[in-house]
């Protein structure tokens, strides 16, 4: 599969290796669309916070757009879809998950930017629901696998808070 993007586009997809971790079963019958996003890992009071968005739960975050950085995008997400500022973000890991949207039918593979970030002002009420939960609770509820996966490994941050 061959990646190809506007000359604008700042994501470079060459950083993925054969090291990122991956979730999800590649099928032979399909072709994957690339997708790649910037989510965060927000944690509070030893809370991990979530979203409800479709027909799931998962990390506040979502698709770059051309010209985009993983950083820009992020920040553009979070506040769309909670309706938070955020400071400080900090990458944590990439990771890559190939999953088939349950509204269209269509195969992503998806290259997820991972990021803590800390929470600012709220201007705005995002469109998506949120919900503060525990690790055990957003591993849980959580539809992607490599989001489970990251709260499952960060989770001593969340102990820690």
């Amino acid at each position: 599969m061959r990646w190809t993007r506007a000359p604008s586009m700042r994501y470079d997809p060459t950083t993925m290796t054969d090291n990122t971790p991956t979730f999800g079963r590649k099928r032979d019958d399909r072709d994957y669309t690339v997708r790649p996003g910037a989510y965060a890992l927000i944690i509070h009071e030893a809370k991990v916070l979530i979203v409800e968005e479709n027909s799931g739960w998962f990390l506040p975050g979502g698709g770059l757009e051309d010209g985009e950085s993983p950083v820009d995008a992020l920040h553009r997400e979070m506040l769309e879809e909670t309706g938070y500022r955020i400071d400080a973000p900090s990458k944590l890991t990439l990771v890559r998950q190939l999953t088939i949207s349950r509204s269209d039918g269509t195969a992503y593979d998806k290259h997820c930017h991972i990021f803590t970030a800390l929470l600012a002002e709220r201007p705005q009420h995002g469109h998506c629901e949120l919900r503060w939960v525990s690790v055990d609770e957003a591993v849980d509820k959580l539809a992607h696998e490599c989001f489970r996966w990251v709260v499952e490994q960060y989770r001593d941050l969340a102990e820690a808070a």
